[in-house]
Formats: structure tokens, sequence, C-alpha cells
């Protein structure tokens, strides 16, 4: 193998770990927002299930009911 081809070679394993440095970084980058957004899809299902059952008593009691006192004429 002439000093060239090993030059070029080395070269090219060099930026093939450069690459996969970067997208290792990436790769942790995209992980963490995974856990962000599935803590925060979290929160959001327990607050739907505090709040749906909540909306359904309130929707479920009737309106106030106003007394009127009936008119008699004579």
């Amino acid at each position: 193998m002439s000093l060239g081809t090993n030059a070029y070679q080395h070269s090219q394993v060099k930026q093939a770990q450069q690459q996969i440095s970067r997208l290792q970084q990436q790769k942790r980058q995209v992980s963490q927002q995974l856990t962000k957004t599935n803590q925060q899809k979290q929160l959001l299902s327990t607050q739907l299930t505090v709040i749906r059952p909540t909306k359904i008593i309130k929707t479920k009691v009737p309106q106030k009911l106003t007394l009127t006192t009936p008119q008699t004429s004579f």
C-alpha cells in the first residue's frame, strides 16, 4: 500500500468518525427531546383525566331553578 493511499484512507476514517460523533450527539438531543415530549404528554393526559369527570359532572347538574309565584287575577 502506498503512502498516499494510506493517508487517504486515514482521512476517510477520520471523517467517518467525526460523522459518527455528530450523529451520536444528534441522537442524544433527539432522545432528550423525546423524553421531554413524553413527559408533557403524560402531564396532559393526567390533566385530562382530572378535567373530564369535572366537566361531565358540571354538564349533568341541572341549571338553577327559579321559583316564580303564580299570578292570579280575580
